[in-house]
């Protein structure tokens, strides 16, 4: 058989096992005879082996767990981060929410307290709003409206 043949036809076909029987044998005979096929022959055959083992290499069970925690972890830090700072925000504006709330309440507690003692209900002279009796209206009665800052007097007329 001739030796060209032999190593590019024969020698892929028959490591893919692609080979008949009798081609097999035909291989083998002319390998048995001539030492250069047989010796590109097996250089061949490691080569293929090298390829074959390198291409399909396979990480271990700890090699995939590990890498499929960082990548978790990787794709869950923005979303950590993100959640932290909302938190944050949440808890200052909640917070300040919290105590201005207070501060209000705090302010509109004294003003009512000295308001109610300002007013005497039996007085019948109403306030302006700077807080001094006017003597030209004594028959009305004085509505109060309550600003956080101060407090005003609006006098109905009655009418």
């Amino acid at each position: 058989m001739n030796c060209k043949i032999i190593r590019e036809e024969y020698m892929d076909r028959y490591l893919d096992k692609e080979l008949t029987f009798e081609e097999i044998k035909e291989l083998k005979a002319h390998l048995e005879g001539c030492p250069q096929c047989q010796k590109a022959f097996s250089t061949y055959k490691t080569f293929i082996q090298m390829q074959k083992a390198r291409i399909s290499f396979a990480p271990s069970v700890h090699g995939k767990q590990k890498l499929v925690k960082k990548i978790r972890q990787k794709k869950l830090l923005p979303y950590q981060l993100v959640g932290s700072v909302a938190v944050a925000f949440l808890c200052f504006f909640g917070m300040t929410a919290f105590i201005e709330s207070r501060i209000i309440n705090q302010r509109f507690e004294k003003i009512l307290s000295t308001s109610i003692h300002s007013i005497s209900p039996t007085s019948d002279a109403s306030m302006t709003i700077s807080g001094t009796p006017r003597k030209d209206r004594t028959h009305t009665t004085p509505q109060e409206y309550v600003d956080p800052e101060r407090i005003l007097y609006i006098v109905n007329d009655g009418d």
